[in-house]
């Protein structure tokens, strides 16, 4: 699950469907990427980025260090 991304949506004062109606997605596909069950698009990194006022970096949290 991404973690950090589901944490930035509850902080953003949206709930998801709203977050996901923002950046042009269905509730559905953007349960899907914060699962971890799809990748997004970089269009739709870029769109929930936008939506959550973060950078894109700060969107998804970095693979884990060995």
């Amino acid at each position: 699950m991404n973690v950090k991304l589901k944490v930035l949506i509850a902080h953003s004062g949206k709930r998801q469907y709203e977050v996901a109606r923002l950046a042009g997605l269905n509730e559905t596909e953007l349960s899907r990427i914060i699962r971890e069950r799809r990748a997004p698009t970089p269009e739709e990194r870029q769109r929930l980025a936008a939506v959550l006022a973060v950078a894109e970096p700060d969107l998804f949290e970095s693979p884990s260090a060995p």
